[in-house]
């Protein structure tokens, strides 16, 4: 997959395109639903598939005090997108300066110019231009004027009738429900972030950990225990989590701590992405660091019984 970062880097493409275009926060099923169509439509016809995107989510610009927390970063997005096999995905910079760029310019500029547009394929609901003037319609009628199609894929529901949405992802594991939202993301609950300096504490316990330090905005889990996989190259490593407070040692901050299983070797500074597979249980204070270490004992066994089925 080529990636584009920047209408600056952007040039006109030289095979027709079927575009998708949105923000694809967490790239859940409704997202993959609108990204596939573009590439079967891209192949059979023999044209480049290219998914538009933008960063950071426009609502940050918008709507600064307001903004939603992010469920995948970029780095994890792309690999989310590239594995959906398309050909080539531009990352839009979101910023004041292009809130203010017109659904026709867009079109016209970016759309028609640039990738020579063929197919559009967009969400229910999608707006796009400044002051989201630009609707699925203004779209239709652009293309019977430039000679593209369009193509409106519905909001998908789950099964008990709710619409999946970023949002409703958000929610659910802001209440600790990681099975819910794994369904709805159709891929695993991902957290990704660099390994930063501790305190020290996790030594005192018999039990290392690296301490990861997230995006400000990124979307992260209700406090408790957790078991997943941790991302070191190529390979990944079983390991239980902390994301909260550690109340034993008096720490009211709120930090995600990861002990790798069988892994001792320093990770200061390196990027590691996290998958979170089940929640343990919720975040307690022990009487002292012995009877906490006797129950990150009791996490890792159950870790690694429901890994082992992961």
């Amino acid at each position: 997959m080529k990636i584009i970062e920047g209408l600056k880097n952007l040039s006109r493409q030289q095979k027709k395109s079927v575009v998708a275009i949105g923000v694809f926060d967490g790239v859940h099923v409704g997202h993959r639903k609108i990204i596939s169509a573009a590439v079967k439509k891209a192949r059979k016809s023999g044209r480049n598939s290219v998914v538009i995107t933008f960063d950071p989510h426009p609502l940050d610009v918008l709507r600064p005090k307001n903004h939603p927390t992010r469920l995948t970063g970029l780095t994890l997005k792309t690999h989310l997108i590239e594995n959906l096999g398309v050909d080539m995905f531009l990352i839009i910079k979101f910023n004041k300066t292009f809130a203010k760029m017109s659904a026709k310019k867009f079109v016209d500029d970016v759309l028609v110019d640039k990738f020579r547009v063929q197919n559009v394929v967009v969400g229910e609901n999608f707006r796009f231009g400044a002051g989201a003037k630009g609707d699925i319609k203004y779209l239709e009628e652009a293309g019977t004027k430039q000679n593209f199609d369009v193509e409106e894929v519905p909001l998908i529901k789950t099964a008990g009738g709710q619409k999946i949405s970023s949002t409703r992802i958000r929610n659910l594991l802001r209440d600790g429900d990681l099975k819910s939202a794994q369904e709805i993301l159709g891929h695993p609950v991902f957290i990704s972030g660099v390994v930063i300096e501790g305190k020290g504490y996790g030594s005192q316990t018999g039990f290392h950990t690296a301490n990861i330090e997230t995006e400000d905005k990124a979307s992260v889990p209700k406090e408790g225990v957790y078991t997943g996989f941790t991302m070191i190259g190529k390979k990944r490593h079983e390991s239980v989590m902390n994301i909260g407070p550690s109340p034993t040692f008096n720490i009211k901050k709120k930090r995600i701590e990861v002990h790798i299983l069988e892994y001792n070797k320093p990770l200061y500074n390196n990027t590691l992405e996290i998958e979170l597979i089940a929640r343990l249980r919720d975040i307690k204070r022990f009487k002292d660091v012995k009877a906490l270490s006797i129950q990150i004992k009791d996490d890792i066994d159950k870790a690694r019984s429901i890994l082992a089925k992961a």
